[in-house]
């Protein structure tokens, strides 16, 4: 397995355990280290958990 995979899986993990934040740090250092073509699907993955991790804060609590 090379470094790449082992961020991707280290994310995917991450996320199912709902760390967004820190998942999208390892599909960052992923994008980081691989090749153009793989770039694209690391930075879709940091983004979705980017999106996932925003607090809501309603009004009048």
């Amino acid at each position: 397995m090379n470094s790449y995979e082992y961020y991707m899986n280290k994310g995917r993990e991450l996320e199912e355990r709902k760390l967004y934040r820190r998942a999208a740090e390892q599909y960052n250092k992923a994008a980081f280290i691989s090749s153009a073509c793989q770039e694209g699907a690391a930075k879709k993955a940091a983004e979705r958990c980017l999106i996932k991790s925003k607090i809501k804060i309603t009004e009048g609590l």
